[in-house]
């Protein structure tokens, strides 16, 4: 069934918001179990800030696919919105707990996260169109 577009335009909100969720609750996974793997292997604290910028480009890529699925148009544009404001919840959560966090390293994590969202996004406008689980 093909939406209409202003179907579709009201339906854009709900579909980002329920794709930052899902790569938050992807991303926490992604973090706690980085965080068993640094404790269990004993890394230096020198791991923490790659891997995770590793977690969250993954809950990015996965948020932004089920997006544009969803949407099935402006894959690119639904990775850079569900990566932006992923970037801004982790940004704002890390200034809160120290206030001097904000890094030139912080700008390496914004690129990760928006090309992780974004190649995330325009595979889930070109994937296949019938394995949508969650409508």
């Amino acid at each position: 069934m093909k939406k209409s577009y202003t179907g579709m335009l009201a339906d854009t909100p709900r579909a980002v918001l329920t794709g930052v969720i899902l790569s938050a609750m992807i991303s926490s996974v992604c973090i706690l179990l980085f965080a068993l793997i640094i404790t269990l292997m004993s890394l230096t604290s020198a791991a923490a800030f790659p891997l995770s910028s590793l977690a969250l480009g993954i809950g990015c890529f996965f948020g932004s696919r089920y997006t544009a699925k969803r949407l099935q148009k402006k894959g690119y544009l639904c990775g850079l919105l569900n990566g932006s404001c992923i970037f801004l919840i982790a940004t704002v959560v890390a200034l809160i707990i120290n206030p001097s966090h904000f890094t030139w390293m912080s700008i390496i994590r914004f690129a990760v996260i928006l090309l992780c969202a974004m190649i995330g996004g325009i595979g889930g406008v070109n994937g296949k169109k019938d394995k949508m689980l969650v409508k």
